[in-house]
């Protein structure tokens, strides 16, 4: 049954490891066992639930002196790599520098250790049930190309399906391909590339955009990801960036997606719900009101107190209502009122004719259903809250600012134990305003990198995107140019 409201994403649980978004983009097009648990490195004591854990990184094994993987390791970097030079303590050395330089960064709090996706047999080296420790994890891949469907026409390739075909843009004899070769060979017999590209890749059904969603595009950031990553994966970028960049770029652009969709979604419902109890305003307002771009879904201010421009007791306030508002308009007024859920959503009216069905009903039913709806709104923050607003702060704010660790790719920072703020990390402008330009190379305006924040919820002033693209080295201000300002591309 198809409803002219937003479709409902499949609920999240925030990745411990932002590499293991790209490995789940990678084992949706390989195929994977339903019951292996794979993880690059293990930090955490193993549970007993943990028995068939995989450690695929060949020097720290579960067990002791078990060196089979280790000498199969070292004989594809032997063979592959070193070819017919020397094969002593040279190639022993080689072979744990791989190691070592594929190794991702350790994240606070995380069981583990993931490899960096550099290339599909790497992105292979962990799957969410090692990652997670848990036999159901999330879905990661179809939630993100639920969220790139969402903001295309659902057609075309999907998310999985472009990043894919953007690992394949090496050259068949180059170090990549055989650094892929020997880790597809020498880790563990994971599906090669042409296997996966000429299988029959795992098939998911992805939500239908309504015909009214279209109209959202200029506030949506699910139409922010399905430009952004469209671009990202083009052949020019993927050309354009150094392979390791262009891997850490990608997971800064799915983090990024799947933090602001989902505070999207409660922000949606939140006010859908309150447009509907107010009824001085014309569902056409309601509806002009919910994607108006002066409404920021976050505050952005690089001055000011710390509790001013504090945005976590927002997200947590957001992601309640929201998530409350969500479950009563789709469980009780669906319920009880069968013909909400018959209208046509494949007309752009669709929506407005939805709220006004809703609020005939809301006045007709003795206000049973508006009182409900006016509870719901007031329950407390839950336990069912806590995946989506873990997923929302998470998948945005920066893990650890300094060190060997350094996350250098989220928007939000913490300051102390109760406050976040937008304060964006240094790579994150530079990902977020290179992608709004045309292509490598090729500069484009203050207003354009304007436009694509109001996409993702962001509507800082001219005084801060100025002051954090200039800390950036991406533009240089100037006092009568406003939005015309150049900001370059950071390749």
């Amino acid at each position: 049954m198809t409803l002219p409201i937003f479709p409902e994403l499949n609920r999240p649980q925030y990745p411990p490891n932002p590499e293991l978004l790209q490995s789940s983009l990678a084992w949706k097009i390989a195929g994977e066992s339903p019951t292996a648990m794979y993880i690059f490195e293990r930090v955490a004591e193993l549970k007993k639930s943990h028995e068939h854990m995989t450690i695929t990184r060949p020097d720290k094994q579960l067990k002791e002196n078990d060196d089979e993987t280790w000498n199969r390791w070292l004989r594809e970097v032997k063979s592959r790599l070193l070819q017919d030079h020397d094969h002593g303590e040279r190639a022993a050395e080689l072979a744990r520098t791989i190691l070592d330089a594929i190794e991702g960064i350790q994240q606070p709090n995380a069981a583990g250790k993931t490899a960096v996706p550099i290339t599909f047999q790497a992105a292979l080296l962990q799957n969410a049930r090692g990652v997670l420790g848990v036999k159901r994890p999330p879905n990661f891949s179809l939630i993100i190309d639920s969220l790139y469907s969402l903001g295309g026409n659902g057609t075309g390739d999907t998310a999985s399906q472009l990043w894919h075909k953007a690992n394949q843009h090496f050259s068949p004899d180059g170090t990549l391909a055989t650094l892929n070769s020997t880790i597809q060979h020498g880790l563990k017999p994971y599906p090669d590339d042409d296997d996966a590209s000429s299988s029959s890749p795992q098939t998911d059904i992805l939500p239908l955009t309504p015909a009214w969603f279209h109209q959202a595009k200029a506030s949506s950031p699910f139409h922010w990801f399905h430009d952004t990553w469209k671009k990202l994966t083009s052949d020019d970028w993927r050309h354009a960036l150094p392979t390791r960049r262009w891997c850490d770029w990608a997971t800064c652009v799915l983090r990024t997606a799947i933090g602001a969709c989902y505070l999207w979604e409660a922000t949606f419902y939140r006010e859908l719900a309150n447009g509907l109890l107010d009824s001085s305003l014309e569902p056409e307002t309601v509806k002009r009101k919910m994607f108006s771009l002066s409404s920021p879904m976050l505050t952005w201010k690089h001055r000011g107190p710390v509790s001013t421009r504090d945005v976590a007791s927002h997200i947590r306030s957001t992601t309640r209502i929201g998530l409350n508002a969500m479950r009563f308009l789709k469980n009780d007024m669906i319920t009880k009122c069968n013909h909400l859920a018959e209208l046509d959503s494949d007309t752009p009216s669709s929506f407005v004719d939805w709220i006004t069905q809703c609020r005939s009903v809301l006045n007709d039913r003795d206000n049973e259903l508006q009182s409900g709806l006016e509870k719901a709104l007031r329950e407390p923050f839950v336990r069912r809250h806590q995946n989506t607003l873990e997923t929302i702060t998470y998948s945005l704010l920066c893990r650890a600012p300094l060190g060997i660790h350094a996350d250098h790719y989220g928007m939000l920072a913490k300051r102390g134990p109760r406050f976040s703020i937008v304060e964006p990390s240094p790579e994150w402008p530079v990902v977020i305003a290179s992608l709004a330009c045309p292509s490598p190379g090729v500069p484009t305006r203050l207003g354009d990198v304007r436009r694509k924040l109001r996409q993702l919820g962001l509507t800082p002033s001219h005084a801060t995107l100025i002051y954090t693209l200039e800390s950036a080295g991406m533009c240089q201000s100037s006092h009568d140019a406003d939005d015309a300002i150049e900001v370059n591309p950071g390749f």
